[in-house]
């Protein structure tokens, strides 16, 4: 099973740290002592097993989210609203879907330590195409993850109506299909 950096754990003891002192406590505490450690100690550069990633990813869905089924979309579309800021952020205003989407899968590699994002445009107006290749064992949560991370670049770009739809028929290659309006 592979790893991913740290900067999703990072991103969620953050938002978690902005609820107070209290929140932060009360949140560690629910998660297991090994993985309430990675919690803890983990820096946006680290490698961190993905595995365990996607457990505190999962937690912390339960945690921010309490009412919400997609928890896991919301930590994505929240993490690529804000990490997609400054220049990225203008440039994706005045860009296409397609080509945000392009940008995305080149920083794969900057995240994971496994598996291949490849960026595609559809044959139908207004779709886009990412697909994750050799990474049968990528986890569940982390499927979630990149549909509201997709859906929060498309936010950006400011296309009416995004979507993600995702097919699991493949595991050698996830695929998440971007419509909008």
């Amino acid at each position: 099973m592979g790893n991913f950096k740290g900067v999703g754990v990072v991103f969620v003891r953050d938002k978690i740290a902005g609820w107070g002192e209290a929140a932060s406590v009360e949140f560690a505490g629910t998660l297991d002592p090994p993985d309430r450690a990675i919690y803890e100690r983990a820096l946006a550069t680290s490698w961190i097993p993905i595995d365990a990633a996607g457990r505190i990813l999962v937690a912390a869905a339960r945690y921010l989210y309490p009412d919400e089924a997609d928890g896991l979309r919301f930590i994505g579309r929240d993490m690529a609203n804000e990490h997609l800021t400054t220049v990225y952020r203008i440039l994706l205003r005045v860009s296409s879907v397609a080509f945000a989407l392009s940008q995305t899968a080149n920083y794969w590699r900057a995240y994971h330590d496994e598996g291949k994002a490849i960026a595609e445009r559809g044959a139908e107006p207004r779709t886009a195409h990412l697909r994750i290749v050799d990474y049968p064992d990528l986890p569940r949560p982390f499927l979630e993850f990149i549909d509201g991370y997709c859906l929060g670049m498309m936010d950006l770009t400011k296309v009416p109506h995004g979507d993600v739809a995702r097919d699991e028929s493949d595991p050698s290659n996830w695929r998440f299909t971007l419509t909008w309006g």
